[in-house]
C-alpha cells in the first residue's frame, strides 16, 4: 500500500519503492525480488488499463506494439537474471534503475 501511495504521489512506478524495500528489510533475496517484480508490474499495468477503459478512454494506437515489446523485454530480462547475472550484478542494476528514477523525479 505504501509503494502505491508513493508511486501515486511521485508519478513513478511502485516497483521502484517495493524492490529495494523487500531487499533492505530482508523479506526476500535479490533473485526472488527480480522474480516478483514482473507479476507486480503486470498487475499494476492491467489495473491501469482497466482504469483507462472504465473512464471511457482508449489505449494509444501503438498499444499492441508496447505490450509486445514489454513482454519480450520481461522474458529476456528474466532469463538473463536467472542464467547469467550474479546477485551483485542484479543489485547494481537495481541501484542504477533507482538512481535514474530519483534523478528523473528531481529534474521534473
Amino acid at each position: 500500500m505504501a509503494a502505491g501511495l508513493l508511486s501515486g504521489i511521485t508519478g513513478i512506478g511502485g516497483r521502484i519503492f517495493l524492490a529495494p524495500a523487500l531487499i533492505v528489510l530482508g523479506w526476500a533475496t535479490v533473485g526472488r525480488v527480480a522474480g516478483l517484480s514482473a507479476p507486480f508490474i503486470l498487475g499494476n499495468s492491467i489495473t491501469g488499463l482497466a482504469g483507462v477503459l472504465f473512464a471511457g478512454q482508449h489505449p494509444a494506437p501503438d498499444f499492441p506494439l508496447f505490450v509486445s515489446v514489454a513482454l519480450v523485454g520481461a522474458v529476456m530480462g528474466t532469463l538473463l537474471a536467472q542464467r547469467s547475472l550474479t546477485e551483485r550484478a542484479i543489485r547494481l542494476a537495481l541501484a542504477a534503475v533507482v538512481s535514474f528514477a530519483g534523478f528523473r523525479l528531481m529534474t521534473r
